[in-house]
């Protein structure tokens, strides 16, 4: 789901392509939370004063808690570029996640950005 968060967070129909094909390998989500993550992907970047509403709203999405909200909406702030991530943002997700789930979703965005690049570069 954070592929699709990128990939509209970025416009990016290549990586839209891809993490379209890889959401059944995460449990096939509803057509509810496909809608709201694409709605996430090209919304505006949160804002620290609404952290906790919008990951309360995430978290209320069938199949998705307070941990799979924080990730979301954590890749929703890392995938622009360059990225600019604020302190208020570390610390709810220092309290939420492990530094290995930071991590992975550094990772997994720092992945899609590559994607995203090939893709623009190989249809010129």
């Amino acid at each position: 789901m954070a592929g699709l968060v990128y990939a509209n967070t970025v416009f990016s129909p290549h990586v839209k392509a891809i993490a379209t094909g890889l959401l059944p390998l995460g449990g096939d989500p509803s057509a509810e939370v496909v809608e709201a993550m694409e709605a996430l992907g090209y919304g505006e970047i949160p804002t620290p004063e609404r952290y906790a509403e919008q990951i309360r709203d995430l978290a209320a999405l069938p199949g998705l808690g307070e941990v799979e909200a924080s990730l979301l909406l954590f890749a929703k702030t890392i995938s622009p570029s360059p990225t600019e991530v604020p302190a208020e943002l570390i610390g709810l997700l220092m309290e939420k996640l492990s530094p290995e789930q930071i991590i992975e979703m550094v990772t997994w965005v720092g992945i899609l950005g590559l994607l995203h690049r090939l893709g623009a570069y190989y249809e010129q």
